[in-house]
């Protein structure tokens, strides 16, 4: 599929709309990453054009009536972004235990940075807090069968 110049433009347009206002910048982060970047193309309803041809996220669209088609974890990622803008509550618990190790680490990176704190953890970083005793591994509860 070929990229027209309005699409590419969309990314920078997006960033310079949310810039200085963190949990913004981290919600168009987290549209720009996960899945591919797809929820950050023109076409879906909450991606909307400037008369000046700028684009901007409109969170109202962000609603169940326009992600109820979506798959789970898509609908998840995108209800955390919808409240990073402000716009709905999210429960945690439940968005981070449908999504996968990769989309996980994008959204907890996007609540970082929504913090200001901004940092990525990698699995260097984990590899390197586990060789020094930083990480704890978490152990099997015989009774209940949890990690902990």
């Amino acid at each position: 599929m070929a990229i027209d110049s309005a699409t590419r433009s969309v990314p920078a347009d997006l960033r310079a709309w949310a810039k200085g206002i963190y949990p913004t910048e981290a919600a168009v982060q987290l549209l720009l990453q996960a899945f591919d970047g797809r929820f950050a193309r023109p076409g879906w309803p909450w991606i909307k054009t400037t008369a000046s041809g700028n684009h901007y996220l409109d969170a109202a669209r962000l609603s169940d009536d326009h992600i109820g088609v979506l798959s789970g974890g898509e609908r998840r990622v995108l209800a955390i972004t919808r409240s990073l803008l402000g716009e709905q509550p999210v429960d945690l618990a439940d968005a981070l235990a449908g999504l996968d190790r990769p989309t996980s680490r994008i959204v907890l990176d996007a609540l970082m940075h929504a913090t200001g704190t901004g940092t990525k953890t990698t699995e260097t970083d984990l590899a390197t807090a586990a060789a020094n005793g930083r990480l704890r591994k978490p152990h099997r509860d015989r009774s209940t069968g949890i990690s902990r």
